[in-house]
């Protein structure tokens, strides 16, 4: 039996008018919507990372980035290309050629940057290198072999600075947002079968972790729908985008998310909001100030403090 995957809608309303929105334009409520069931899909897989970072961005689309993962580096869904492509991890094979032969590469090819993609030079080093390729070989068979199986876009590539990687693409040109997350679904099922057959560890396996991180990123979404429905019907204000993580090394270790408005015609400004052990600081950064407060209540209690900074 097919596995059944919920889909987020934000209301009755949204759904009469979203795939008008999604054929036109991405704009961010669709974004927060296909973030919803990207949590949703990922919390099934526990042999996949569930530390993420989520970028939604008004005019370039969603970026996914994977942090400690074995199989996937990131997903990204392209507003331009209407593509939604998904990564592995990358392989650099400079230095993994070292590692198998034990030489200088960098010393046997010192100015092979950007040469990856030239065909002499590719077929020059692994004629040289071969058993440094064989990862490649054998990842290279088995995305045909998916392929074949699926009727989908999979290649694995050396991009012209010599990072070795498997790429999936799937075409969203006027989806919807449960088409386009039923893609992501879709997408992300044939990469975990293509990490468990190359690799033979079980990216596949399905099942539920009882303290899963991915709850946090619900919150941060949480909070940005609210923050969002807050400023676009008080001001008529569409952020600039919005980065949810549930790790971070940018903030002094601490996951956060950041919504960045316009600000003045040609300023910005950003709602900040970090957590750590238990307690959420609120921070409003402008141009040349910024406010801190800090709560250990729900998302809510944040937003509606933020309404109240607005009328002051």
């Amino acid at each position: 039996m097919e596995e059944k995957v919920g889909i987020y809608i934000s209301t009755a309303e949204d759904a009469l008018t979203e795939a008008y929105n999604m054929s036109n334009a991405f704009n961010m409520r669709n974004y927060i919507d296909i973030c919803f069931n990207l949590v949703d899909i990922l919390k099934r897989y526990i042999s996949l990372s569930h530390y993420v970072s989520l970028y939604m961005h008004k005019d370039e689309g969603l970026d996914v980035t994977f942090s400690s993962d074995l199989c996937l580096s990131d997903i990204l869904v392209d507003h331009h290309k209407m593509k939604v492509t998904i990564r592995t991890r990358d392989l650099y094979m400079p230095e993994w050629i070292p590692e198998i032969y034990n030489i200088s590469f960098e010393n046997k090819y010192p100015n092979h940057t950007g040469k990856w993609l030239e065909k002499s030079f590719l077929e020059d080093v692994m004629k040289k290198y071969s058993k440094a390729f064989k990862v490649y070989k054998h990842k290279t068979k088995v995305a045909e072999e998916i392929a074949e199986k699926y009727n989908v876009d999979i290649k694995t590539v050396i991009d012209s600075y010599g990072y070795m990687y498997t790429r999936l693409e799937l075409d969203i040109q006027e989806k919807s947002v449960k088409e386009v997350s039923l893609a992501i679904k879709k997408g992300i099922d044939i990469m975990a079968e293509f990490c468990t057959k190359v690799t033979t560890l079980p990216f596949n396996k399905k099942g539920s972790l009882k303290e899963d991180p991915l709850n946090l990123i619900c919150t941060w979404l949480n909070t940005s729908r609210e923050i969002y429905k807050l400023l676009l019907k008080d001001n008529a204000l569409e952020p600039i985008h919005i980065y949810v993580s549930n790790y971070s090394v940018f903030i002094d270790g601490k996951p956060y998310m950041a919504i960045e408005y316009p600000y003045k015609n040609t300023e910005s400004f950003t709602i900040i909001i970090t957590k750590e052990d238990g307690e959420y600081t609120l921070e409003y950064v402008f141009p040349k100030k910024r406010y801190t407060q800090t709560y250990r209540k729900p998302y809510i209690k944040m937003t509606s403090n933020l309404k109240q900074k607005k009328q002051t």
